[in-house]
């Protein structure tokens, strides 16, 4: 799918340029990306794959606590998007982030870890969490020193023109678990989903939540296998940037989902971001 993003009349595609210029993604086979298509099923991410991934975690003292964690996503050298219920759902919110890793379990893989004190976040002032069920469910964490760009750290993209519902096929990474009765994966993992019909997920959440699902803020994803999502987890729901390649472009982040793991039966519901952007770049690049 090929879209034009040439006049984006706001920051987010001069910025994503500039990302772009940052030292590149080559391996030294010289491919051009190290971005690998070839998934099925739930796949660990290999080295330098999506350098925009975050881990969100708890730092008390010298003790850091990985059980309660959550999936962001880098944007700019000091802000991480992610979900407002990461810092709403604990007693102990995640006050660390994490950049540029696999594993957070060893120091013997191909990573390149910075970590980062949050220095504040900032929740969308609408989010609604009900029952069942969370409305404007996003929020960004701001770091209290910039992150260093490198082959291993490096921002995803965003749009105002591209809307999650622009696409049929997703990326979604994070660190979860695989099944319901499985420990959480210390390391990141990636899986292709597919969009869902807005009328179909709209269908089978209309009697299961209070206030059902919103068409406008809300998109649906089943896995494109047939297999359960990365279970209890969260994260962004990506695709490859149209205009560089090698770059990702952010369209959906993790809300909620009906059941422990997402399924064809219980789809996983992300926010879609484009409908927020004004409110990222007043934070962000103001």
């Amino acid at each position: 799918m090929l879209i034009s993003v040439l006049y984006e009349p706001i920051a987010f595609f001069v910025e994503c340029r500039s990302y772009d210029s940052v030292p590149s993604l080559q391996n030294a086979l010289g491919e051009e990306c190290r971005y690998t298509s070839n998934i099925v099923g739930r796949v660990k991410v290999e080295s330098k794959e999506f350098p925009f991934m975050a881990l969100l975690y708890r730092k008390d003292g010298e003790r850091e606590n990985f059980t309660r964690l959550c999936s962001g996503t880098l944007i700019s050298k000091k802000y991480i998007l992610t979900s407002a219920h990461c810092f709403s759902r604990y007693d102990s919110h995640p006050n660390w982030a994490r950049l540029g890793d696999l594993d957070y379990n060893t120091n013997r893989d191909d990573a390149l870890p910075q970590n980062i004190e949050i220095k504040h976040y900032t929740l969308h002032r609408e989010y609604y969490k009900a029952k069942l069920a969370r409305y404007n469910d996003i929020a960004l964490a701001e770091l209290a020193q910039e992150a260093i760009f490198n082959d291993y750290v490096r921002p995803a993209c965003l749009s105002l023109m591209l809307d999650a519902n622009d696409f049929q096929e997703f990326l979604i990474a994070g660190w979860g678990w695989s099944s319901p009765e499985s420990e959480p994966s210390s390391h990141l993992h990636k899986m292709k989903f597919d969009r869902l019909d807005d009328e179909k997920c709209f269908e089978i959440y209309r009697y299961r939540l209070e206030k059902g699902i919103n068409n406008r803020t809300h998109t649906c994803a089943i896995p494109s296998t047939g297999d359960v999502g990365i279970c209890n987890g969260d994260g962004p729901l990506f695709v490859t940037h149209p205009e560089f390649p090698c770059q990702f472009l952010v369209v959906g982040y993790f809300s909620f989902r009906h059941d422990v793991c997402g399924s064809k039966d219980d789809p996983d519901v992300y926010t879609r971001i484009r409908l927020y952007t004004d409110w990222i770049q007043s934070i962000v690049w103001n």
